[in-house]
């Protein structure tokens, strides 16, 4: 690994250390949760404006902002499509990021169809986001 893919791999993990991203992802560590979470029996750990917000800021502290992988693409940003992808970076799955956005799974299935249209791939959202982070 050469000098600059292993700063890069640090930069991901202190993002990953982040006291937001660390509550975030110990909050839905140890928990099954099925494809069609009922969210009423995850209301514990859905997050609030403002853990969003901090997500949001820690993010383009580490990244910039994400939009802007997308520039290209006329792709519009809503509140769930954007925090979609900062979860993503968090390595996220589509049944966690349906329950700690309080949104239905199919909702989150269209986003991140809307997400693969806009960036012409066809691996795993998630993968993709991750990989920047890591070559930022």
């Amino acid at each position: 690994m050469n000098e600059g893919s292993l700063s890069e791999k640090r930069n991901h993990e202190r993002f990953l250390n982040e006291p937001i991203c660390r509550e975030i992802i110990l909050s839905v560590q140890g928990k099954t949760i099925k494809r069609s979470p009922n969210s009423r029996d995850f209301k514990d750990i859905v997050l609030d404006d403002g853990k969003l917000q901090e997500l949001s800021q820690t993010v383009n502290r580490y990244f910039g902002p994400v939009e802007n992988l997308f520039e290209e693409s006329g792709l519009r940003f809503n509140p769930t499509l954007l925090n979609q992808c900062h979860l993503y970076l968090l390595g996220m799955t589509e049944t966690q990021i349906a329950v700690l956005l309080d949104r239905d799974y199919s909702t989150i299935i269209r986003g991140r169809e809307k997400l693969q249209n806009a960036l012409k791939i066809r691996k795993d959202v998630s993968v993709f986001l991750n990989e920047f982070a890591l070559n930022k």
